[in-house]
């Protein structure tokens, strides 16, 4: 395509403009950008530059069901037409490992099928997104980031915007409209089941959510109650567990936990200030089973 040399063509799920849907039907993935291929005059013309973010490596790229999304030199892109965002932005400046968080080991020892996860977690570094390939699951509407190493790997949620890590490969997941099945490899072989048999099994989980300034940035509070919200039903030892730990810090670098509970929710907690809090949620779900989001009762100090 001119000077550039061509790296991919994807199938464009947006429209690109106000025109009738499919105008740019395709995306051509370039080393100097992203363009929008039209076809008139019975041909296929680049008239229009979608972005000059271009990929990092060919095959790096994936549609999902309304937009495309890349692995550049910036980080993870979402195309949507016309528009691209970065979606690993918040990744930078945040430490995602937990060797900072205070007796993080016990509270990841309560499951044991945690005590194996390896640490310091992988972070968004070049030679991570070099050897990265991306998935897409159209049941969960998430991106999996993943090497073939054995290494934790990386899921973005485009439903809520929330990023996460996975110590299990993805699976495909195949609708036929009355059923749910997924492939997984086995001994070798591709093997398909139906995802209700599985539906007994529980996972171990872990979560740690990103600094909170809980709207009031800089200035001190305490919390008084905190929840844990999601799709998750306990039914005593067959069923979900969670746990979770409260940390507080006034520097971003210093972080002392405020309290723990062996269920999802913290209660009666006020003690000193703090300006930033994050929490730990540790258990087990069943699948389908899902953690939402957190909510806080405080008081500022």
């Amino acid at each position: 395509m001119g000077d550039s040399l061509l790296q991919g063509i994807i199938a464009n799920t947006r429209r690109s403009a106000d025109g009738l849907y499919g105008d740019g039907q395709f995306y051509a993935f370039t080393d100097s950008g992203v363009w929008l291929l039209r076809f008139s005059n019975g041909r296929w013309n680049a008239q229009q530059s979608a972005t000059r973010a271009s990929m990092r490596r060919p095959g790096q790229m994936v549609a999902t069901s309304d937009a495309v999304a890349f692995i550049s030199l910036r980080g993870l892109m979402l195309l949507k037409g016309s528009t691209c965002t970065c979606l690993s932005d918040p990744l930078r400046g945040h430490d995602s490992t937990l060797q900072h968080l205070p007796h993080h080991g016990e509270a990841l020892a309560t499951e044991p099928a945690l005590g194996t996860l390896p640490l310091p977690l992988p972070e968004w570094t070049g030679e991570f997104m070099d050897d990265a390939q991306l998935a897409y699951d159209a049941a969960t509407d998430r991106l999996w980031l993943f090497t073939c190493h054995d290494t934790p790997m990386l899921v973005y949620s485009l439903r809520s915007g929330a990023w996460a890590m996975a110590t299990h490969a993805p699976r495909d997941i195949l609708q036929d409209g009355n059923d749910t099945w997924w492939t997984d490899q086995h001994e070798g072989c591709r093997k398909v089941s139906r995802l209700k048999q599985h539906m007994g099994e529980r996972h171990a989980v872990a979560l740690v959510t990103r600094p909170l300034a809980l709207g009031l940035r800089h200035i001190a509070k305490t919390v008084e109650r905190m929840l844990v919200r999601g799709l998750f039903c306990h039914q005593g030892s067959s069923g979900s567990h969670i746990g979770v730990v409260l940390y507080g810090s006034n520097d971003l670098c210093q972080w002392h936990i405020v309290g723990s509970s062996a269920h999802q929710y913290l209660r009666r907690r006020r003690g000193t200030p703090f300006r930033w809090f994050r929490v730990m949620a540790v258990g087990s779900l069943r699948p389908g089973e899902t953690l939402e989001g957190v909510s806080f009762v405080y008081q500022k100090r």
